[in-house]
């Protein structure tokens, strides 16, 4: 039999009486419910804010916002705004604003596919969500290139990976896949590689409809439980800003009892390219 070296079995017989290495710290979930502890930074005085809220229901109510839709000047109609069909053009009062505005929570949830990753909107909250929709991508090793699939899933993962990312969206917009399909391979991503709350593009009454479809199939719940949910929506509008068919927040038009919907709106000047 050889004879292990001295050296070795040394070695050896300390490695085997050292303490073993303690376990490693458990990951910090404190990043998934933020809370602003100081108030707000009131840049403008109690009085400018009365002034641009003024100006704004005196917008509404003389100007109006043209809504393309007819489905949606219907809604407007039977809330109580003055619509013209001649000319598409809703006009609110403000007191139907002042009355909507009444209805408005202090707070609410977007709920995630896993409980523990339900987000509060509102009060002193705080919701971090990744970019939206760039067209293009850019790493070290492939350097800069056109927004495809590939790329985004892997974004999809990274924000589900960070803590600090509350909910998903759409981190570059894969190109690869034709506009008519890109929803369907967006929302397979979202509900096949995280369980934070989904993002869905309010890209006409077709797409809405079978996003809010796969999101209900993916929480597992029939109809009307998935009425109780929040879908995070966005739409572009160009200035002036009328309210097209395919941007108005869709759920209004999909389902009879709608889920409640966060419709986020960019104005920009004269393009949305």
């Amino acid at each position: 039999m050889t004879e292990i070296p001295r050296e070795r079995r040394g070695r050896r017989a300390r490695s085997a009486d050292a303490p073993a290495p303690p376990p490693p710290e458990k990951r910090s979930l404190r990043y998934r419910s933020l809370e602003n502890p100081f108030p707000p930074i009131e840049i403008l005085s109690a009085d400018q804010v009365a002034h641009l809220h003024a100006a704004a229901l005196t917008v509404l109510e003389q100007d109006g916002i043209r809504v393309l839709l007819p489905e949606a000047r219907d809604v407007f109609r039977t809330a109580g705004a003055e619509v013209d069909e001649e000319t598409m053009m809703v006009r609110f009062a403000p007191e139907l604003v002042e009355q909507s505005l009444a209805f408005a929570p202090p707070s609410f949830e977007l709920v995630g596919r896993a409980p523990e990753r339900t987000v509060t909107l509102g009060g002193r909250h705080l919701a971090t969500v990744p970019v939206s929709s760039p067209p293009a991508v850019s790493d070290l090793d492939g350097g800069k290139r056109s927004g495809n699939l590939a790329d985004f899933r892997d974004l999809v993962r990274l924000t589900q990976h960070f803590d600090v990312m509350h909910v998903t969206g759409p981190c570059v917009e894969p190109q690869d896949i034709p506009v008519q399909f890109r929803h369907l391979q967006s929302n397979l991503a979202y509900l096949t590689l995280t369980d934070k709350a989904p993002y869905l593009y309010a890209r006409g009454r077709g797409q809405v409809r079978d996003s809010f479809e796969m999101f209900r199939i993916g929480y597992g719940l029939d109809e009307d439980a998935f009425t109780v949910l929040l879908v995070e929506s966005a739409g572009i509008t160009v200035s002036p800003a009328p309210s097209s068919p395919a941007r108005t927040p869709g759920s209004m038009f999909i389902l009879p009892t709608p889920p409640p919907c966060l419709h986020s709106i960019w104005p920009v000047g004269s393009s949305s390219s």
